[in-house]
């Protein structure tokens, strides 16, 4: 009770302090009422500072835990880990070389963007200082941060973490020798609208990255303890440089934790966001092993070796070093070895040392001029970048590092490449000029879902063939052609019509195949009850996975019992997709696939999902919202066993069934219930009004993860409503949400 006294105490003394402008001067937060830090400064060095103080202040415990596995030292702090797990992240992270890089980066990377490294770990030093002892013990060792450790995380992020996503999980299938899905993608969606398809003649932007939910959600057992379970934990925040009436950067957004920069936001004048394009910027190479050596060119070339050590502490202070080698070929390190084959591991980027004095250059630009010259240094490796700006300017450019093949198509490098042909060493990293890119489009917009560029925008303007056959695929997915259709179904949008549009739930296999499905069963001579039930339930469907709606539960469960039965079918050995009657076309990619290929097996499905689903739920129209919930959870004062602190309705549904309100649940639990551990994550919604930007963001599983924090479950009411939270951009909106203000003095 003390404690909370004196809390209080601090803070209605900081509220009562005049806000002199000497404090401004040296910099100060304002928080409002969801956790979002407003942090005001002179410079960008004020404002990493207030960054690194902001991140610690929200999540302290997730920020230590990223820098502990980046810098491959987690085994030291936190013990091996179940079956050595912490030990095999750390050998990893060391094969890959991650802190002699950054030792490097440090230099290379410029005096810029080292002043913003040494401010921004000040400012998480400097809360470690203030609130110690509220930091477990544990993760105390691993402070001070140094200024090497935001490129260690960034690397762990980005490098060996959405770019070799898909490359280890392929590296994991060929330890096993055993096929284990599809490889974990990151997803996301964007839109950006010009003045000319915009009802008020603005320019708007939509950013949703489609990420987990870190560690406010429901995790598995195994993925619990898993060093990278926060890894893409977003937290937002809004940035002023200058003087609070007049800034020269007044910049909203989210960053990953242990980064100082804005990775997705907007300002006064441009906004920006990314979708994952899979650029193929990271690639695996079979070595034929004969001792030390390996096949290269028609002879053998020796590995180089070193040795190196990771060291695990237990129970501190009694540590042992285990001694690990490290093997080098001409492709890169190798990551794993079985028999007398290894596979090594090559990514791109490992040359660009200045990714955030890039993004904070993005972030300060002013016009498209601005934000191209920053955007094409490409020191980010990855992604496609969505732009748009108050000047009436919008772009989609299919960004990263790609390296150069020598010939062939994308679908020759989606696979493991033989490590002995020198043909397969890539040659340089295509140039910004080289990239696609659509710019200022005559349909008045540009759109991604994770699609290939040429389906960016209706009518398309690239054309695959002008570009390398090995650059990117060409295929819209169901959730793309989602998107695009939305965009196409009226004339003008306005900004509410966006965040509808944004919204929106209704599955496009419903739409596609639930008439055929329906007009089968008219057909039938006798169907049996459980079919005549189902009809029922699915004709009065409205086809979306609304939390109150009813029939979404029925129609995805006949959905898997027909794609189950169809994998299994002859057809499955000829065609990717063997339950529908059309394959996906790129010709037609706003049409197909399409049509039930087997209407027997579908008929067949209907009445077997129907028994599943009364079985599991006790009803039929069951709603999508009693069968699909968002549970956050919170944790012990030692960031452990995490409790539910909020449970609600889901509204969205999985990329299967094609639908926008992407969500990614764990499969079914005792109750039948499925639970969302990620997808819809962070919006925002940008309008370039002739008064300034009019914006609305939302951060579904909130803007903090620290044990205790009212910040965890309070903007679920807006995403159950599906609403946004109107961004406080000016001074005066935010003086007025304020609930609490800090002081930072450097």
């Amino acid at each position: 009770m003390l404690r909370i006294f004196l809390i209080c105490l601090c803070f209605l003394t900081i509220q009562a302090a005049p806000a002199a402008d000497t404090a401004t001067e040296q910099g100060e937060i304002r928080w409002d009422r969801y956790g979002i830090p407003h942090i005001y400064g002179r410079t960008v060095e004020d404002a990493c500072f207030g960054l690194g103080y902001a991140q610690m202040t929200n999540h302290a415990e997730q920020l230590l835990i990223n820098v502990a596995a980046a810098r491959g030292r987690y085994a030291e702090y936190f013990g091996a880990g179940p079956k050595d797990k912490f030990v095999t992240s750390d050998v990893f992270i060391r094969t890959m070389g991650s802190q002699r890089r950054a030792q490097q980066w440090l230099t290379q990377g410029g005096d810029e963007q080292r002043r913003y490294l040494r401010a921004f770990v000040d400012g998480v030093n400097a809360y470690a200082k203030d609130h110690k002892d509220t930091i477990p013990t544990d993760m105390r060792a691993v402070l001070p941060l140094t200024e090497t450790d935001p490129l260690v995380v960034w690397q762990w992020t980005m490098q060996f973490g959405f770019q070799a996503l898909g490359p280890m999980m392929i590296k994991r299938q060929w330890e096993a020798a055993a096929d284990q899905g599809e490889p974990r993608r990151a997803a996301s969606n964007a839109w950006a609208i010009a003045p000319s398809k915009s009802a008020a003649g603005t320019t708007m932007l939509m950013g949703n990255p489609h990420l987990d939910f870190g560690v406010n959600g429901v995790l598995s057992t195994d993925r619990e303890t898993d060093p990278d379970r926060g890894v893409w934990q977003w937290m937002q925040a809004h940035v002023v440089i200058g003087d609070p009436e007049r800034p020269s950067v007044n910049l909203t957004g989210v960053g990953f934790l242990g980064l100082p920069a804005i990775s997705i936001g907007f300002n006064d004048r441009i906004a920006w966001t990314h979708t994952d394009n899979r650029a193929q910027t990271a690639s695996l190479y079979e070595l034929s092993l004969s001792g030390e050596s390996y096949r290269w060119a028609g002879g053998t070339k020796p590995l180089v070796t070193q040795t190196d050590t990771v060291r695990v502490c237990n129970k501190a202070p009694e540590c042992e070093d285990r001694a690990f080698s490290i093997s080098h070929s001409v492709h890169g390190p190798v990551v794993t070895r079985k028999g007398n084959k290894a596979l090594a591991l090559r990514v791109t980027g490992l040359d660009a040392p200045s990714p955030f004095a890039q993004y904070w250059d993005m972030g300060r630009a002013r016009n498209f001029q601005q934000f191209e010259s920053a955007f094409s240094r490409l020191q980010m490796p990855f992604f496609y970048v969505i732009y748009a700006d108050a000047d009436g300017r919008i772009m989609i450019a299919d960004g990263g590092r790609r390296p150069v093949r020598n010939g062939g198509t994308y679908e020759d490098y989606d696979r493991i490449l033989p490590g002995d042909d020198p043909k397969q060493i890539w040659k340089g990293i295509v140039p910004w000029r080289a990239l696609p890119k659509v710019i200022d489009p005559p349909s008045g917009f540009v759109q991604n879902a994770n699609d290939s560029p040429w389906t960016t925008t209706f009518p398309p303007v690239l054309r695959q063939q002008d570009f390398p056959a090995w650059l990117s695929f060409d295929r819209m997915w169901p959730r793309s052609e989602v998107s695009a259709r939305m965009l196409l179904s009226q004339p003008k949008f306005s900004y509410d019509d966006l965040v509808r549009a944004k919204f929106s739930t209704r599955m496009l296999m419903a739409d596609r195949l639930l008439p055929e499905l329906l007009a089968g069963v008219d057909a039938q001579a006798q169907p049996d009850e459980p079919t005549l039930a189902a009809v029922k339930v699915l004709r009065e469907w409205d086809r979306t996975s609304d939390r109150n709606s009813r029939g979404s539960v029925l129609f995805l469960k006949w959905w898997q019992e027909y794609t189950k039965r169809m994998a299994n079918s002859p057809r499955a050995g000829s065609v990717r997709e063997p339950k529908f009657r059309e394959q996906y076309d790129p010709s037609r990619p706003l049409e197909t696939p399409t049509g039930i290929e087997d209407l027997a097996q579908a008929l067949a499905a209907l009445p077997d999902a129907a028994k599943i689903v009364v079985a599991t739920y006790g009803a039929l129209d069951v709603s999508w919202g009693e069968a699909n919930r968002v549970v956050l959870v919170s944790r012990d004062a030692n960031f452990t066993h995490p409790k539910p602190i909020a449970d609600v309705p889901a509204n969205g549904s999985e990329d299967s069934v094609g639908i926008i309100a992407k969500m990614n649940y764990l499969p079914e639990d005792e109750r039948g219930r499925r639970i969302a551990v990620g997808g819809e994550g962070y919006v925002q919604i940008v309008e370039f009004t002739p008064q300034g930007p009019r914006a609305g963001t939302l951060l579904v599983y909130g803007n903090a993860s620290r044990p205790g924090s009212p910040h965890i479950a309070d903007q679920l009411p807006a995403y159950v409503d599906k609403r946004l939270l109107p961004a406080l951009l000016s001074r005066a909106e935010v003086e007025k949400q304020t609930t609490r203000r800090e002081v930072l003095r450097r």
